[in-house]
């Protein structure tokens, strides 16, 4: 009774939405976007929205990494059949990758000495390879 309730009120909403398209609203997923006129355009601000963000990385110590040898790689992936792969060569490199999700694949591979990889998956059916010579 609770699932058609919602169910209900979610399809009412969506017959008195006065949105900017063209048909009907076929998305379950539709969000009333700002129209961009002047009344609403002090309603969102990026700059707002992004600054405790940004105080918080301003206030994290620099780290001097002028004497460090080696090379740092990050990948960040979200989302389904994904592949990464970092190659590196030399001494000292560090290999990062994460990956949310079905289905990815993940491969680093570091030949010469001191290196460090981690490869982080979430999700199933997902293959990592870490290959360090």
């Amino acid at each position: 009774m609770k699932n058609k309730t919602i169910v209900l009120a979610v399809a009412t909403l969506g017959l008195f939405a006065n949105g900017a398209v063209a048909g009907p609203i076929m998305s379950p997923a539709y969000i009333q976007q700002a129209s961009g006129s002047a009344s609403s355009a002090g309603m969102l601000d990026t700059a707002a929205i992004f600054k405790p963000s940004m105080d918080i990385m301003a206030a994290v110590p620099r780290m001097d990494t002028s004497n460090l040898a080696g090379n740092l790689s990050f990948v960040y992936q979200s989302g389904d059949f994904n592949t990464a792969s970092v190659e590196q060569t030399g001494s000292r490199n560090v290999g990062l990758i994460t990956q949310i999700g079905y289905f990815n694949s993940a491969s680093i591979t570091q030949v010469g000495t001191g290196h460090q990889a981690l490869v982080s998956q979430q999700g199933r059916n997902n293959v990592a390879i870490i290959r360090q010579r």
